[in-house]
């Protein structure tokens, strides 16, 4: 009941919140007479003086806008705030594939409200003047989910402080960079170099419609990484795509890039409408792409520190569809409904399932031969293995008459390994089913209210799967 009452209050408040984004701001006089009110300070600028400094900034805001040298800068964003409410302290905003912690633990017997702003958005985009036919571009995104170690309580003496604490991880933290890439086309060719989503399931046209910050849950494909890849589209409306990709090696010691590659076809004359929780509804096609992805890994001999003088081969391939079930009628108001599909298989790729690591431990050169990211590989009786992952997801979206600017979205995304347990992995499946409900107040203001359930299966143990129900309930204010 406790529980209960916590969620609507939550809803509540953030409903009224979103309504009051759409109405009046208060200017810099009236917040300096609210202080002088409350007793105290008044600020040491006059109204004047605000006005003026807001004149300069939006002067220079306006050159950009125009075109410096013949390019031009947007800048675009969101505010976003979510109140998350879990059965257990296992994870903070983001999921990805984390695992569930365990009943009969602290964390696994206990609940959390957390309140985070972490993951606003803050984008720039410098586009150029065609030259020789050539479109080019230049995109930047920021968010505030940067690396920054979870709040530390254990302080080593009664004058040292912890490395961070809860305040200052929700309300003091670090910026990350999503994208950062440029990107040319002429004539139905695209390359792109910088960071970017992989190629491999070809990303981010898939994923998840999930409120959870950093929109990854269980059983999805999700990584942006620095790469260089060509694609070229043949056709206009009817559309087919072949594309290649050479990403940053997940084993920086073998020299050798991760290598991507895929085809697609999409068909123009058949849409329906789609939206991210913070993203624009589109009209979008129906579309089937394939996808493999090669890796090469060098290591030595576990438990020795010697050349890395032998190879493993990581691989595997996905299988991704959009369906318009209920086409658009883009001319009309009538509702649209899409689903939308997922399935992986490989080995070596675990690096694409956010936040795995099956519970095994990174691998050093020292000790292991390799340096490596938990969860790729591990040693079965002293021979190097790559861990298997399979992933299935799948998830249906009804756009609502546009009238009503609403939209409501189910999912289920499951990932698994077959092998994880014999390398000393501790979780072998990942599950997530969830439902949102998300409404638009105007073109900027939005809200929504999602319940998961997260669903950890460990490898030891009777009655060995734990469980994590999240409601969660964001407002944001798009730019």
């Amino acid at each position: 009941m406790k529980r209960k009452g916590i969620a609507v209050g939550i809803l509540a408040g953030t409903v009224a919140l979103g309504a009051g984004l759409g109405m009046g701001t208060k200017s810099y006089a009236d917040d300096a007479a609210d202080s002088a009110a409350a007793g105290t300070p008044t600020p040491v600028l006059s109204q004047a003086e605000m006005d003026a400094i807001n004149k300069a900034v939006a002067d220079k805001l306006a050159a950009a806008q125009g075109g410096i040298g013949g390019v031009k800068v947007d800048i675009h964003g969101f505010a976003e705030l979510d109140l998350i409410g879990d059965s257990t302290e296992s994870f903070k905003e983001t999921i990805g594939n984390a695992a569930v912690t365990k009943p009969g633990t602290t964390a696994g017997d206990n609940g959390q409200l957390l309140a985070s702003p972490r993951n606003s958005r803050l984008s720039f985009l410098a586009t150029a003047p065609e030259m020789d036919g050539w479109k080019s571009k230049g995109y930047l995104e920021l968010d505030f989910l940067g690396y920054d170690p979870a709040p530390n309580y254990a302080i080593a003496s009664t004058t040292a402080a912890p490395d961070n604490t809860e305040a200052a991880f929700y309300t003091q933290p670090g910026i990350r960079i999503r994208h950062a890439y440029v990107d040319a086309q002429k004539d139905g060719w695209d390359i792109l170099a910088g960071q970017f989503w992989t190629l491999f399931g070809w990303q981010a046209d898939y994923l998840l419609s999930t409120m959870t910050p950093g929109a990854s849950v269980m059983g999805e494909l999700f990584q942006r990484t620095p790469q260089v890849r060509v694609t070229k589209t043949f056709g206009d409306d009817t559309k087919f795509q072949v594309s290649v990709a050479a990403d940053r090696p997940e084993e920086s010691a073998s020299e050798t890039p991760n290598f991507d590659g895929g085809v697609r076809f999409l068909l123009g004359d058949w849409k329906g409408s789609f939206a991210a929780p913070t993203g624009a509804v589109n009209a979008v096609p129906f579309s089937i792409g394939l996808s493999g992805t090669l890796r090469n890994y060098t290591y030595g001999a576990a438990g020795t520190n010697v050349d890395l003088n032998q190879n493993a081969q990581g691989q595997a391939v996905a299988v991704d569809a959009l369906v318009p079930v209920a086409p658009v009628d883009e001319a009309g108001d009538s509702p649209s409904l899409i689903l939308t599909g997922e399935w992986t298989a490989g080995k070596g790729d675990a690096d694409q399932m956010f936040l795995w690591t099956g519970g095994l431990a990174p691998l050093s050169t020292a000790t292991n031969g390799i340096n490596l990211d938990a969860g790729v590989a591990g040693f079965q009786n002293g021979n190097f293995t790559l861990v298997d992952m399979q992933s299935w997801n799948g998830q249906i979206q009804l756009q609502l008459p546009k009238a009503w600017s609403t939209f409501l979205t189910a999912g289920y995304g499951e990932m698994f390994s077959d092998n994880v347990r014999n390398l000393g992995g501790t979780y072998d499946d990942d599950s997530v089913m969830f439902a949102n409900l998300l409404h638009d107040f105007n073109a900027e203001v939005r809200t929504g209210v999602e319940y998961d359930r997260f669903d950890t299966h460990y490898t030891a143990g009777a009655g060995s799967n734990a469980l994590d129900h999240r409601i969660m309930v964001s407002c944001w204010y798009r730019f």
